[in-house]
């Protein structure tokens, strides 16, 4: 069985270059999809990226797909 990679809230704002209160805001909104143990979040490295994916994609429909 492997481990898969999790980062808190505030590692995920530094990789999106937010504040740590915009991460938690998106998880609790469901924006984000995180994993809730122990009163803390923790967000899979697939999901980070998914994220950053879908961000691109929404980023580039808004500049007419540039």
């Amino acid at each position: 069985m492997s481990l898969k990679r999790t980062y808190t809230p505030a590692q995920a704002a530094e990789i999106f270059q937010v504040k740590d209160y915009t991460v938690r805001e998106w998880l609790r909104t469901g924006q984000l999809q995180g994993i809730y143990i122990n009163n803390r979040w923790r967000i899979e490295e697939g999901e980070i990226k998914r994220f950053i994916k879908e961000k691109r994609k929404d980023s580039a429909g808004s500049r007419g797909g540039l």
